[in-house]
């Protein structure tokens, strides 16, 4: 009577685990060219068939006993740990977006439990926040930009009193004679966890006359060149002024 109370207390409890996967996190966001896990048990237990698919169709990888097969498109991206039926992905792709299910069945007992994750494959905007200043006669139109970003970057503009939001390249036009001495735009984006700042200071220079506006030297010599400053405003590089 103990052993059979034994027996049918594993049953139930084996029944209670089949029944239930512990989805650790879902959405999952990761970035283009990464690795990414899909967990779903947290410990190892019972002997399993698995299969993962995505979007209820495209199957990834199927395993039973002690066969593991992937189907073309994931043989070598995707690894599969059978003891606890994680799956991972790796050089994430775009169009790996989508909802993934995998299917266990308990093939002691014979109980099947699912799951499903949505993963999130972002791709970041391409290079540095660039800050930039349009001559337009009596305006400048100043622009921020970090773009091709998916999702598209939030962009924060900062001029002066104004401060205005946008996505991937905002903009604003200002009049010449507003500008302030040292008068800067600051440009602030944000993508996912990333995020960077830029700043093009707007001032009107001093006068220099230009002499001598062609010279040749020979080849190696030092030179010293000289430039106008007219007054048009100068749009410029914090980074790249003298200090």
């Amino acid at each position: 009577m103990a052993i059979f109370r034994s027996v049918l207390f594993l049953l139930l409890t084996n029944l209670e685990l089949a029944s239930t996967l512990i989805i650790f996190e879902s959405p999952i966001d990761t970035i283009l060219g990464n690795s990414v896990y899909l967990w779903v048990m947290q410990e190892p237990w019972g002997n399993f068939s698995i299969i993962w698919t995505v979007n209820s169709t495209t199957l990834i990888v199927k395993a039973e006993g002690g066969d593991v097969t992937y189907s073309a498109p994931y043989e070598d991206r995707a690894k599969l740990f059978t003891n606890n039926a994680t799956l991972r992905l790796d050089n994430a792709t775009l169009k790996d977006s989508g909802v993934y299910k995998v299917e266990l069945v308990n093939t002691t007992i014979g109980v099947q439990s699912t799951a499903e994750i949505t993963l999130r494959v972002h791709r970041p905007p391409l290079g540095q926040i660039m800050c930039d200043a349009e001559d337009r006669e009596n305006q400048l139109n100043l622009s921020c930009s970090w773009v091709a970003g998916l999702p598209q970057t939030a962009i924060e503009l900062n001029v002066g009193s104004i401060s205005l939001t946008g996505s991937n390249r905002p903009h604003y036009t200002i009049e010449k004679k507003d500008i302030n001495p040292s008068m800067e735009l600051q440009c602030t984006g944000q993508h996912l966890n990333a995020s960077q700042t830029c700043r093009l200071v707007l001032d009107e220079p001093q006068f220099s006359a230009l002499s001598n506006p062609r010279l040749k030297v020979a080849p190696n010599a030092s030179v010293t060149l000289q430039v106008s400053l007219t007054k048009r405003l100068r749009y410029s590089a914090t980074e790249l002024l003298p200090v």
